[in-house]
């Protein structure tokens, strides 16, 4: 007898000896293992998670969507504020007389525009 023809006659009697078993099995197992052999259908039928379902047109339409709305939101509010007016006319004040002196009292030339304008 030949190797295969061997393996099939151990396969059939261990199907025999484990089917005899099934008749005196506790109801409480039978129930559980009839309701791992459903789960295990139930897994068996759903589709495998792979990198290829992210790549789907509805996922792929949603990320770039997502993107464009980033960008757009990051250019509508930039991280950076421009430079005040005031602080250019201050550097222009720096360049032009050349003294850090008058940034100790910047305030108080603040004040003083401020009251020339309303008188």
């Amino acid at each position: 007898m030949n190797s295969t023809g061997q393996s099939e006659q151990n396969n059939t009697q261990i199907k025999t000896v484990l089917d005899a078993g099934l008749e005196h099995l506790d109801p409480l197992i039978s129930t559980r293992l009839r309701e791992g052999r459903i789960k295990a259908l139930e897994q068996a039928t759903k589709e495998p998670f792979s990198a290829w379902t992210l790549l789907r047109p509805q996922r792929l339409a949603g990320f770039a969507t997502a993107i464009m709305l980033l960008i757009l939101i990051s250019h509508w509010h930039p991280s950076r504020p421009g430079m005040p007016e005031n602080r250019m006319e201050e550097m222009e004040l720096l360049a032009q007389q050349g003294s850090l002196d008058m940034y100790k009292d910047m305030d108080f030339y603040a004040w003083l525009a401020k009251t020339d304008e309303t008188h």
